[in-house]
Formats: C-alpha cells, sequence, structure tokens
C-alpha cells in the first residue's frame, strides 16, 4: 500500500489492493494501529511518499486526516464511532470498487458541516490497486 501527499495542498492519495484497504479499514475501527506503507519511488504529481500510517482516538473529535510539517507520518484521529464510519466507507469500497476502472476512486473530503470529518482534516483520495 502506499500513500502520495501534496505538502501544499495537503492532500494525500491512497493505493492499495483489496485485502490491503480491508486491513486499513479493520486497523481504523480499532481506533489504534500503524501500517507500513510501501516505499514511492514517484509520487508525481505529488510530492512525496509517506512511510508509516497511523491511527489514534480523541475523544469526542471529528476524524482528522493529516500529516504534521516534514513528518512522513500520515494520522488519522478521532473519536470511535466516527472512526468506525471511515472504516466502513473504506472497507465498502474496497470489496465492491472495480479495480479495472482507473476512474473508480473513493473521496474523503471535509466540507462545513460534514458529518464525521473535522473541518481541519486533510483530503484523501483512496484508489483500488488491482
Amino acid at each position: 500500500m502506499q500513500l502520495h501527499y501534496s505538502d501544499h495542498g495537503g492532500e494525500a492519495a491512497l493505493f492499495g489492493g483489496p485485502d490491503e484497504l480491508i486491513a486499513l479499514a479493520a486497523v481504523i475501527r480499532a481506533g489504534a494501529g500503524t501500517v507500513a506503507l510501501d516505499p514511492v519511488a514517484d509520487a508525481a504529481p505529488y510530492d512525496r511518499g509517506l512511510a508509516v500510517l497511523e491511527v489514534g482516538t480523541a475523544a469526542g473529535a471529528a476524524v482528522t486526516l493529516s500529516v504534521e510539517g516534514p513528518s512522513d507520518r500520515y494520522r488519522i484521529t478521532g473519536e470511535p464511532r466516527l472512526l468506525d464510519v471511515l472504516a466502513a466507507n473504506v472497507e465498502e469500497y474496497a470489496r465492491y470498487a472495480d479495480p479495472d476502472d482507473s476512474l473508480d476512486h473513493l473521496h474523503v473530503d471535509p466540507f462545513p458541516g460534514h458529518y464525521y470529518l473535522s473541518p481541519e482534516s486533510e483530503s484523501l483520495v483512496v484508489h483500488l490497486s488491482a
């Protein structure tokens, strides 16, 4: 699984196979864990690849997706019941997306009043790899 990140736009693209994304959903649902990511030789059009995805809980907080500064760590934090919503979305996408459709992807984008994402959250696009 790879995670490409844009330092300027605060956006990320996650690429993983169905089993990898389902395993990631389990980590998100658990509210704690670390996932080692595959090295990225060329993250274009993003700026760089990240090495680690970390999940943690934050009582009473909406889900936040972020990278702090030059860190190579992508953080997903939030209230457990809201992390479960994100996990369900990732798992459903992994189970039902078409890996042969290059346009099929899942957007996780914050907007004012979003049900489970914090307004401070960065955007994430999830792509299913064959």
